[in-house]
């Protein structure tokens, strides 16, 4: 994961400044495929597919501490901490009521999660920007 990281800091982040793409677009394409790449870990079979995993992984992680419209970004951490808080608990008793103790449940569970930050990321990135064109137009 460390790889996927510095990759992320030296290449996907200087392109993003270079390209100049809108970092909140961005940060929601990042936390769909986090999402899928979640989704994925139970295919899991040998250790070089994991590691391939943790790579995409924490590439689609690292772009979230780029400068996304800090309320934004603010507001998915907020979230997100409360997910740290209550995630484990809940996946842990997903995986407990499950038949044969299976982790599928517990990542699709994580996927879904995942999905739905990523829609609330792009509906609050689509009212930022209809507010902000609709203050434009009073002015």
């Amino acid at each position: 994961m460390g790889i996927g990281d510095l990759v992320c800091r030296l290449v996907i982040e200087p392109l993003i400044t270079v390209w100049k793409l809108d970092v909140t677009k961005l940060y929601a394409i990042s936390q769909i495929a986090c999402a899928i790449t979640i989704a994925s870990f139970p295919t899991v079979v040998n250790g070089v597919q994991m590691i391939i995993q943790g790579f995409l992984f924490s590439l689609s992680f690292r772009v979230r501490f780029s400068e996304v419209k800090i309320w934004i970004f603010g507001v998915s951490m907020f979230f997100g901490v409360i997910g740290i808080c209550i995630g484990p608990p809940i996946a842990g008793l997903i995986v407990d009521i499950t038949p044969g103790r299976s982790y599928w449940l517990a990542f699709v569970f994580a996927s879904v999660m995942e999905l739905l930050s990523a829609i609330a990321t792009i509906g609050a990135l689509f009212f930022a920007n209809r507010k902000w064109s609709l203050s434009k137009k009073i002015e």
